[in-house]
Order: C-alpha cells, then structure tokens, then sequence
C-alpha cells in the first residue's frame, strides 16, 4: 500500500457484498456509506475490481463520506470497463457486467468521469491504484489503461493475475 495509507490506516474492516449483480451499484453502494457513517475516524478505502466501481460510485453520491475518506486504493479496478465483460454477459447472468463493459459504451463509466472531475480536485480522496500484470485465462481482465484512469500518483504494477491480486499474501 502506499506509504500515506501505511501510516494512516488503523485496524481493517471488510465490507462484502454479493458479485452476482443481483443487488444494484446504488443499493451497495448505500449499504457502505452507512457503514462508514457509524465510524467516528476518517476511513481509507480499498476497493478490488467491480468493488472499487461500488466505491468510486458511492463517494460520488455521498458528499459526507467523501470528506471522510483521504484516500483510496483501487486494485484491478476497470475504470475504463473490461474486454472480456464483451464475453461475460453473453454467457452469465450478471447484471453488474453492464458497469464493466468497455467505457466507449458504457453510459454508467462514462458519466462517474465525468462528475468526479466535476469535483474539486482538493476535495476529492486521493486514489492510488495497482493493475495485473498476468493473464487469467487468456487475457489479463483489468491492465493498465483500464485500472489508472482516476489515479493520483503512478500506478503500481503488479506480477499477478486477476484472482491473484486481490488477495492479501498474509493476515498482516
């Protein structure tokens, strides 16, 4: 993590929620605000993959959590979509996929840009991110022009795939 959140972060939580795309962006992102709202300390954010797009979407809508949040970790987060979600939603039945689809057509990336770069630059969390360097599969889901598009400092690459940058190498 970067050194800032390193020094900054106390004790982890972790909010999960269902991948499947059966509860909706806004709903998720609602049930975190609220989470963080009963915190009476500043909280970092990390979010993985689609867990970042929740996180991005709910600071957007939520003005008192975003004052509340210095910074944000993204990790293989698709802020620019994802290729293979072309493929995804063909074959599963996940509604989330919608989000992910490249931003050149998708309506929901393309409008978080937009208003997170409405804000002021000095009231908005600082975001750091790290991207995969190998492929699941076939193809590496979240590279690098995917997962830098709101970075505020070099993101920092990552010698793993995308199952494999989301876990934590220890408890620590």
């Amino acid at each position: 993590l970067p050194e800032m959140l390193r020094q900054h972060c106390g004790p982890a939580e972790i909010f999960h929620y269902d991948s499947s795309g059966r509860v909706a962006f806004e709903q998720l992102g609602s049930q975190l605000a609220e989470e963080i709202r009963r915190r009476d300390q500043p909280v970092n954010l990390i979010g993985f993959s689609m867990g970042g797009l929740v996180v991005l979407r709910m600071l957007l809508q939520n003005p008192d959590v975003r004052e509340r949040s210095p910074a944000i970790v993204f990790f293989a987060t698709p802020q620019e979509g994802a290729q293979i979600t072309l493929i995804a939603k063909e074959i599963a039945n996940n509604d989330a996929l919608e989000h992910m689809l490249p931003a050149n057509r998708n309506i929901f990336l393309r409008t978080m840009n937009d208003d997170w770069k409405k804000l002021d630059p000095a009231a908005r969390p600082a975001i750091h991110c790290a991207y995969e360097k190998l492929k699941t599969g076939v193809s590496v889901i979240v590279p690098w022009e995917s997962a830098t598009r709101f970075c505020d400092s070099p993101a920092l690459a990552f010698a793993e795939n995308h199952i494999g940058i989301g876990k934590p190498d220890r408890p620590q």
